[in-house]
């Protein structure tokens, strides 16, 4: 660490060769951290981080190495975290979320780079959380840590807001569900899709009724973001079906039943938000109540949904998620007014 600090000023590809050579001496330096070293090692690792961003190169080759440094910093800190207790990849993980600066420069050039930074850093906390193993949502979302973070999933970035999302999923999924939810489309049969499903425990129930409200509140104003791309609505997607998964028992399935309707209620009457956007929620939302109906066990709510996806078939099919989440160009008959025909969850 000393040897990378003494060469600060060195090419990027001389210093990615020592952080290189940190990674590949990491076991030694996790067994033998203890207390306040541990976030030495990584406060040097940002701090550079940060210095290369600060600094970079105009000249494309020379930006391409400083991109490879980063790289190693944020590989080097993933495999650092991963040999440490779970209880210090969330301090960790903290540590980094308290380096993310504040919009307070009025330079565009410095908004720039603040981007640029939190981007790197927002990568920095995903590559923390992969190495994390939740048992306990509640100990995965310490309050210091989740509000932060929840506040982050309404960056005006569209790919930042993306990479929040993966944070939750990563943190969420403890039954490796999440890879089968990266695309929003309706389960005809989810006992035959290879979900795992495990009965909502006790604590997570306490931690849903405490905090389950500011997760639905930022889901919906994640909703109404017009800077959406087609991935963003499938990152909210598979957020809320992990919570449906993860965390959903009788007494808070009432709750993700009314955050469908809100969002629905979004896509109906909010006039700001673009015609696509509005299919795009439809969509989700029906792919949703079918699956919170199945998961849950609610045969009269997945009667009614299969009714509801019946008929957008025959009359209103950009409503559905093989039309609304569709990268190919679609047939210009299905662009209809979303508000012609009344199909939806009421």
């Amino acid at each position: 660490m000393t040897h990378l600090d003494l060469h600060e000023r060195d090419s990027p590809d001389i210093k990615a060769a020592i952080v290189d050579v940190l990674f590949q001496s990491v076991l030694i330096a996790a067994g033998a951290s203890v207390g306040p070293s541990v976030l030495d090692v990584f406060n040097t690792l940002v701090r550079h981080l940060r210095i290369s961003l600060d600094k970079k190169s105009s000249d494309e080759a020379t930006r391409i190495q400083e991109k490879k440094f980063e790289e190693a910093i944020i590989n080097t800190i993933g495999e650092f975290a991963n040999n440490l207790p779970d209880y210090q990849k969330i301090e960790i993980m903290m540590f980094v979320m308290a380096k993310f600066p504040q919009f307070e420069q009025e330079e565009t050039v410095g908004i720039q780079m603040d981007v640029q930074l939190q981007t790197m850093l927002l990568k920095t906390l995903l590559k923390v959380a992969t190495k994390y193993k939740t048992v306990n949502i509640a100990n995965a979302f310490p309050q210091e840590f989740l509000f932060p973070l929840l506040r982050m999933s309404l960056f005006d970035d569209p790919a930042m807001r993306i990479i929040v999302q993966e944070i939750l999923h990563t943190l969420i999924d403890r039954h490796d569900n999440a890879e089968k939810l990266k695309h929003v489309q309706v389960f005809k049969d989810i006992s035959k899709a290879g979900f795992k499903l495990e009965k909502c425990k006790g604590s997570d129930t306490l931690f849903m009724k405490k905090y389950g409200m500011q997760f639905y509140w930022y889901l919906l104003e994640n909703i109404k973001l017009e800077s959406n791309k087609v991935d963003n609505f499938e990152a909210l997607y598979c957020t809320i079906t992990l919570i449906c998964v993860e965390m959903t028992a009788k007494e808070t399935v009432i709750e993700l039943i009314r955050l469908a309707l809100d969002m629905q209620n979004i896509a109906t009457n909010n006039l700001s938000l673009p015609l696509t956007h509005k299919c795009a929620v439809h969509a989700l939302v029906a792919a949703f109540m079918s699956f919170l109906a199945q998961v849950c066990e609610l045969q009269q709510l997945q009667q009614y949904s299969l009714e509801v996806l019946e008929w957008r078939r025959k009359e209103a099919q950009h409503l559905l998620p093989e039309f609304a989440f569709n990268r190919k160009n679609r047939p210009a008959r299905y662009i209809l007014l979303i508000f012609s025909q009344n199909i939806f969850f009421v």
